[in-house]
């Protein structure tokens, strides 16, 4: 079964990379080669002929197996053989992009180690490189809305769609001086800033049409002035 970060992976390639195709778990025919398990995820942009062969690893606590050499000499074989099927099944792709994918890779010995494979064209996709890849699958939710299949990049787009109530105001539950002290007045309509509970801190403004009025400088709100009229406050 195809496992939320590979799905995630697969959605950045189609929604960002414009991938025409996009291929879980692939595997070359028994007996063609050897050992190997699969490659997790493969886009292909048909326009270019550019091919994406991607290895997954979706460990929240870490991306380890065993050691840290364990870790990298099993990430290396897997890219080798990533190699050698690409060679065998995508020859119309000339251009071919190696990556692995993982949200967190203790940093120090491990992403030291890890950064070799970068010398064999693989581009390390982790840590905050993985989150800024994910943030474009998030701004490309919050535009789209139809379905494309994905059941991550799907998740990603109602998590942006879905729909909070808003806090409503209880005057009720404004905060009021005791015994005639503390830092604010008690709410009057039309003197006193209703979501602050203390007095509008008002200051004269002239429209374009010449018309006076008043707006607090603490919440924003604003009140005419009849014509003539001399006091700052609101009529």
């Amino acid at each position: 079964m195809t496992e939320m970060g590979e799905l995630l992976v697969g959605a950045w390639l189609k929604e960002i990379k414009n991938c025409d195709f996009i291929q879980y778990d692939a595997r070359l025919p028994e007996g063609h080669l050897p050992g190997l398990n699969e490659v997790d995820v493969i886009g292909l942009e048909l326009k270019n002929k550019i091919a994406y062969l991607c290895e997954v690893t979706t460990h929240v606590r870490g991306a380890l197996y065993g050691t840290y050499q364990k870790t990298l000499d099993k990430i290396r074989v897997k890219f080798e053989r990533d190699k050698v099927f690409a060679d065998k099944i995508l020859k119309d792709f000339p251009a071919r992009h190696y990556m692995f994918w993982s949200p967190v890779v203790p940093k120090g010995k491990l992403t030291l180690k890890l950064k070799e494979l970068e010398g064999h064209d693989v581009e390390l996709v982790v840590n905050e490189k993985y989150a800024e890849r994910i943030e474009e699958l998030r701004k490309v939710a919050r535009e789209k809305k139809n379905d494309t299949g994905n059941d991550a990049f799907r998740l990603l787009q109602i998590l942006a769609h879905v729909r909070t109530q808003k806090p409503r105001v209880n005057i009720n539950q404004l905060p009021t001086p005791e015994n005639g002290q503390g830092g604010f007045k008690a709410y009057r309509p039309g003197r006193s800033c209703i979501q602050l509970g203390k007095e509008h801190q008002y200051v004269r403004h002239v429209s374009r049409k010449g018309g006076v009025y008043l707006k607090c400088t603490e919440c924003g709100s604003s009140s005419t002035v009849a014509r003539g009229a001399t006091s700052n406050e609101p009529v």
